[in-house]
């Protein structure tokens, strides 16, 4: 997760350099002294990556709605937030490339490992979840210490949400 967010960090900071293109170019090469003070000072921390750069992010559309403060690679400029994972996956521009199962591994401290699939029949089976996709608060705080809305967005197109096939 850390590393997405420095990507984000890394995008913006291009655009310091002769322009928007620049600044984006920049802080897609990951090195927050690079981009972050400039990204900040012109757009804010709360800004992110489709509003600035007006392309995908690097690391895959998912994470577009990112902003600088919740990515933490600006840390010196910005204090870090909570992800709003909610807000992020119900949000009409948000758009799903592919599942994070990496992410998914990670954050979950290993309890979560393999594919979505892999990770919703656990669910099913071991902590009586039957509605991983639909419910975000599906993750007991018990088994996960995941926050509302976060298995939608590491497993957006296995549950389709902001992928070509649904409906926003």
């Amino acid at each position: 997760m850390k590393l997405l967010l420095l990507v984000l960090a890394s995008a913006t900071s291009a655009a310091a350099f002769g322009g928007v293109s620049s600044l984006c170019e920049r802080a897609a090469n990951g090195n927050p002294d690079d981009f972050c003070e400039e990204w900040t000072k012109d757009y804010g921390c709360d800004s992110n990556w489709k509003d600035v750069c007006g392309s995908d992010h690097p690391s895959g559309a998912q994470y577009n709605l990112y902003t600088v403060a919740q990515g933490g690679a600006c840390s010196e400029e910005c204090s870090p937030e909570e992800l709003d994972y909610v807000s992020m996956v119900y949000d009409a521009s948000f758009k799903c490339s592919m599942d994070s199962t990496h992410q998914m591994e990670s954050d979950s401290d290993g309890q979560l490992i393999g594919s979505c699939y892999d990770a919703v029949q656990l669910m099913e089976t071991t902590w009586e979840v039957t509605d991983a996709c639909t419910n975000e608060n599906a993750l007991p705080a018990v088994n996960s210490p995941a926050p509302p809305g976060w298995f939608q967005f590491v497993c957006c197109h296995y549950c389709a949400i902001g992928t070509e096939h649904t409906e926003v």
